[in-house]
């Protein structure tokens, strides 16, 4: 578990989703199998939630930004998605967690141009059936510091 029950932080992030290891026929999951996983089926109703934050590496993969998992969660949620454009590591520093958004060789086989830059960690958000990537310039997530930035650019109202 990322967080203790009484943790303040849980007040803040409605969802954590990790889908790293999700595998499916033997595949483990990429930007481009969204369909194998029904992420996108009419089935899956649109719940309230501020604030989803993908944990799995390229969830926000930004050539598949109309296709991979931060966009059709996007579709399902009334707030915004945070998502890495690249593969995920996670760390400690001074005892907080750490995700960082590299760009590593499972990240650049899914890259369309292998030359592209990663982009670090993304703000999907689908308003009047359309969605808007936004990049917070960030390759590490910090919990903390995501919410203030978040805050900030007013994505994250009444927190």
């Amino acid at each position: 578990l990322l967080f203790k029950a009484h943790d303040p932080l849980l007040v803040f992030v409605n969802i954590f989703l990790d889908i790293h290891k999700i595998r499916k026929k033997g595949r483990t999951f990429n930007p481009k199998f969204v369909a194998d996983y029904n992420i996108n089926s009419k089935k899956m109703e649109k719940i309230k939630c501020k604030l989803l934050i993908i944990l799995g590496c390229n969830s926000g993969h930004y050539d598949y930004k109309k296709s991979n998992p931060a966009y059709c969660f996007a579709k399902r949620i009334n707030g915004v998605v945070i998502a890495s454009d690249g593969t995920v590591y996670s760390s400690r520093s001074y005892g907080e967690l750490v995700f960082n958004s590299i760009a590593d060789n499972h990240y650049l086989g899914y890259c369309k141009k292998q030359t592209r830059p990663n982009k670090g960690w993304l703000i999907y958000q689908y308003l009047n059936s359309d969605i808007t990537v936004k990049e917070t310039m960030y390759k590490q997530l910090q919990f903390k510091a995501l919410i203030a930035y978040l805050k900030l650019i007013k994505k994250l109202k009444g927190i």
